[in-house]
């Protein structure tokens, strides 16, 4: 086994703007972002489905499945956008990523 393979997934925490909380995310691994960038829905959903596949605890495990969406969705818009955000920055995708993965 190679040395790149055995690189952790890491998790940050990281202050949500104007909401005086902290949460921890971490980094996608290859293939949620591969999932993420093929997530059969509207761009909303795909947004808090990429904050599913990040929000994670202290040790890095996520916190809401696939399958638990909806339960992200009794979070405040507000909280949902700046999370959203960071998420979007910590993983390096920007707009041109995701239109090109909606093009696909």
């Amino acid at each position: 086994m190679n040395q790149i393979s055995k690189t952790k997934i890491s998790s940050h925490t990281i202050a949500i703007d104007g909401q005086g909380e902290e949460v921890c995310l971490r980094v996608m691994t290859g293939h949620e972002l591969a999932a993420f960038l093929n997530y059969d829905g509207d761009d909303f959903r795909r947004g808090i489905y990429s904050i599913a596949l990040s929000l994670c605890d202290d040790q890095g495990a996520r916190l809401y499945a696939d399958d638990e969406l909806d339960e992200l969705l009794k979070l405040p818009s507000a909280v949902l956008q700046n999370i959203g955000e960071l998420v979007r920055k910590l993983n390096g995708i920007d707009d041109e990523a995701i239109e090109d993965a909606a093009k696909n």
